[in-house]
This record gives structure tokens, C-alpha cells and sequence, in this order.
């Protein structure tokens, strides 16, 4: 079954209408430039989706080296010494401790540690947490966040939105952070065999085969959405990053966090509603994907509308505020 029928009845009437300005700014706020929406279900530019936006309006991606005033901060980093006589399979590693430790000292403390707005910016607080309280989820879901550093901390990223949806039943695990993937390790290893990654490669199974996989009669459990969590709940690994970093980072997860988890895939269909630029018209969210897979596994359809409907909200958060722009944020994206 395609994502289109699925995903229309989801957020059919839920897609907000951004003009290039608004995309402009939403870009702005999170502190990056202009980038195609999360990744991709088959090859896209973010995970999993990349398309026009709802209205058909779309900015041009900027490269990298047409950015004079980023260049100059990325030289300002230091990166380049860093890494200077460092074999080259070790180089990643520490270009993505030393991203994470420049974010934290920048946004820790000046950012909601929620919902990633900053909350003294000029005085005013653009905390929307109380606009996306907890969801209460029938299936038992738990979501381990992959997520790489240029999106932490990012108000524009959406897969952040799980902190709120699901708070008690969410982790975020940093690419590169250390100790984060013996973490990410032990959650998979307490969620056997219920443990899945969203990602769309030739290994991935059909949601039905994984509900296969997880045994007839819980699995019936969860097609049939009978309240209360299920014995076997699923565990939803949701990778976040652009297309090339989540490519890379899922051959990481593959190798050395969780070579026996399954791969579940879906087929999107569907525009997305996720306020960034994209480059696909049949791209979709991290937040829409998983919202139906949830779905597909016995998820109530309110939980599943409230969950898209949350990126509306930050949307709007995006949208309607003015540019808030970090100084030292392009560097980091």
C-alpha cells in the first residue's frame, strides 16, 4: 500500500500554504540556510521526503562555496587544522564532536530544550511547547531519534517534535556524540524484536512483513489497535539528516549499532506539509512517515492527525515570527 491515500486522509486538511518569503524565513530562524526538506523514502534530499512545497513556490539550495560570509565562519572553526594529519577514517569523528560541542555551548541554555525556539531573543520567548503537549499513543510506540548534528538544536528540524509528542517515550541520540550509540545500542537491545528503522533501502521489509516478523499474535494485537500498549510495542528508530548524511549515517547504524534491527519501508505519495524547501513533489517528513507507519500499526487516527498537525504548528512558529539569526550558526547549519 502507497502513502497517498493513507497520508491524504492524515493531513488532507492540515498543509499550510508558505510563500517563498515564509520559506526564507523559516530558514532564518532555524539558523541555517535555505536546504530541501528531510530526507528521503527512495533517494530524495532530506529523510524522508524532498519535494515543492504545498504551494508550489520553491528557493533555490545555495551551495556551499557560494557563501562567502559561511566560509569565513567554517575557517573561523578551525575544522581544517583540526583534521590536519588525521587518517581519514577517523576524520568524521571528530568534525562531528567538535559541531556537537560548538552547539551546545551556543544553544544550550538560550534555546527551549524541547521545541529548540529560542527563549530570550530580545526578550521575547518563541517557546511553543504548550502548543504540542503529549500525545497518548495505544500501540506503546517508542521513538529513538537518530539525529546528525547540523539538525540539533535547528527550530526548523521536525523530527524534534517527538520530545513534546511523545516525552516520556523518546530519546535523541546525536550522531558522533560520544557515548550516544552505546546508548542507542542498549535501547535496541531491550526493545528485541520489536525494533525497526524507518529507511527506505533494498534490505527494508514491508510494514506487513515486520509485523510478521514480531509474531502472529502480537502483531494481530497491533493491526487490530486494541487499546493499551501492546506486550511487543514497536520501537520506531527515526534517522534525521540530510539525504548524504543520513546515507552515511545509516551504513554507521548498520555496521556498528544494530546490523540484525529490520529495515521497514514505505512508498510516499503524498506532498508533504514540512514548511522547508524541497526539491520532490512526492516527499514527505520524518514526523509524517512515521505518523503512518503508526497508522498501519493499529494507531488511532487522532493521535496519528494531532502528530502531522503538530508540524503545522511549527510551521507557524516559523512563519510568523521574525528572522532570528544565530551569528555563529552557519557554520554549523
Amino acid at each position: 500500500q502507497g502513502w497517498g491515500q493513507p497520508l491524504a486522509h492524515l493531513a488532507r486538511d492540515l498543509r499550510p500554504q508558505p510563500s517563498p518569503r515564509s520559506n526564507m524565513v523559516a530558514a532564518e530562524v532555524a539558523g541555517a540556510e535555505v536546504l530541501p526538506a528531510d530526507a528521503a523514502a527512495g533517494g530524495r534530499s532530506r529523510w524522508p521526503g524532498g519535494g515543492a512545497t504545498p504551494s508550489g513556490a520553491t528557493l533555490k539550495s545555495v551551495e556551499c562555496r557560494s557563501m562567502p560570509r559561511k566560509q569565513q565562519r567554517i575557517a573561523a572553526a578551525g575544522d581544517a587544522t583540526l583534521v590536519a594529519g588525521v587518517p581519514t577514517q577517523d576524520r568524521m569523528r571528530l568534525l562531528c564532536e567538535a559541531m556537537i560541542q560548538r552547539k551546545a555551548a551556543r544553544c544550550e541554555g538560550t534555546r527551549c530544550p524541547m521545541c529548540w525556539f529560542p527563549v530570550n531573543s530580545s526578550g521575547t520567548n518563541y517557546c511553543v511547547c504548550s502548543q504540542m503537549p503529549a500525545l497518548q499513543f495505544r500501540t506503546g510506540a517508542r521513538f529513538l531519534v537518530y539525529m546528525h548534528p547540523r539538525d540539533w538544536y535547528n527550530a526548523g528540524d521536525d523530527a524534534k517534535i517527538f520530545l513534546n509528542a511523545a516525552p516520556a517515550s523518546t530519546e535523541l541520540f546525536i550522531f558522533g556524540r560520544p557515548g550516544d550509540d552505546e546508548r542507542l545500542r542498549a535501547a535496541l537491545a531491550e526493545a528485541e524484536p520489536a525494533g525497526l528503522l524507518l529507511f527506505p533501502d533494498k534490505r527494508a521489509l514491508t510494514v506487513a512483513a515486520y509485523l510478521e516478523r514480531c509474531r502472529g499474535d502480537v502483531s494481530g494485537e497491533l493491526r487490530s489497535g486494541s487499546a493499551g500498549s501492546s506486550p511487543l510495542a514497536p520501537t520506531i528508530v527515526v534517522m534525521d539528516g540530510t539525504w548524504n548524511n543520513v546515507k552515511q549515517m545509516v551504513k554507521h547504524f548498520s555496521r556498528n549499532i544494530g546490523p540484525d534491527v529490520p529495515h521497514v519501508r514505505l512508498e510516499p505519495t503524498e506532498l508533504s506539509v514540512y514548511a522547508r524547501t524541497q526539491t520532490r513533489s512526492d516527499g514527505i517528513s520524518s514526523v509524517e512517515a512515521v505518523a503512518l507507519l503508526l497508522r498501519l500499526l493499529g494507531e488511532g487516527e487522532g493521535t496519528c492527525a494531532e502528530l502531522v498537525r503538530y508540524i503545522t504548528v511549527n510551521n507557524e512558529a516559523l512563519r510568523l515570527q521574525k528572522p532570528i539569526v544565530d551569528a555563529a550558526s552557519d557554520s554549523d547549519g
